[in-house]
Order: structure tokens, then C-alpha cells, then sequence
């Protein structure tokens, strides 16, 4: 979540939020982060490489490929509406509808069970 925060500040996001829901964790801004990197990352987060992220290091990775890689379930909201990119989540789940539901929010990355880091 830390990396997740950094690397959208990284990109413009001065107002980043931060919520613990269900045993799982959503960063948000009222900003779209995504569309300032220089590499930018597939909206589907169907990662095949490991994105580059020269704004915050030299050898330094998108924190998102991360969260693709070892969490269990994962929700992005964006321009396009809310998807759930990985996991099976139900209609009534708690992290999908607040992502969903919070206006404010221009990007949010939400994500439950990351072991194994």
C-alpha cells in the first residue's frame, strides 16, 4: 500500500487516500495518476512485463505490477468505470462497492490478500 502511495504522489496525486476495508486496502486520489507516467500500464492489469517506473528510481517498478502479481483480488476504478481485474469478487462485496460508489475518486486501486511479498 506504501509503494502504491508513493508512486501515485510519484505522479501528481497530492491528495492520496487510503482505506482498510474487509481485510483488504484501496488508494485513491482525486486524481488519475495513471495517464502522467512515462510507461503507462494496462487498464486490464493483465501485466506480461514488468513496467518500468523511472519516476521514483532508476531500477524502480510500477508498485501496480506487484499488486497484480500477489494479490487475490484486485479492483481498479478509472476513467472507464470499475472493473475487477483479478479474483472473483461478488455484486455486494464491500471493497467493490465503496470503490464503486466513492465519486470523489478518479483512480483507485483496491486489493485483498497480497502474501507472499
Amino acid at each position: 500500500m506504501e509503494q502504491l502511495v508513493a508512486g501515485a504522489q510519484a505522479l501528481g496525486a497530492t491528495a492520496v487516500e487510503t482505506h482498510a476495508i474487509d481485510g483488504g486496502f484501496v488508494v485513491a486520489a482525486h486524481t488519475d495518476w495513471f495517464v502522467c507516467a512515462r510507461f503507462p500500464i494496462p487498464e486490464d492489469f493483465d501485466f506480461r512485463v514488468l513496467t518500468p517506473f523511472p519516476e521514483l528510481g532508476h531500477n524502480s517498478v510500477r508498485p501496480e505490477c506487484v499488486v497484480a502479481a500477489f494479490a487475490e483480488h484486485v479492483v481498479v476504478r478509472g476513467p472507464s468505470g470499475t472493473h475487477v481485474v483479478k479474483g472473483a469478487l461478488a455484486p455486494t462485496d464491500r471493497m467493490l462497492t465503496e470503490v464503486s460508489t466513492a465519486s470523489a475518486w478518479r483512480r483507485a486501486v483496491a486489493f485483498r490478500g497480497l502474501s507472499g511479498v
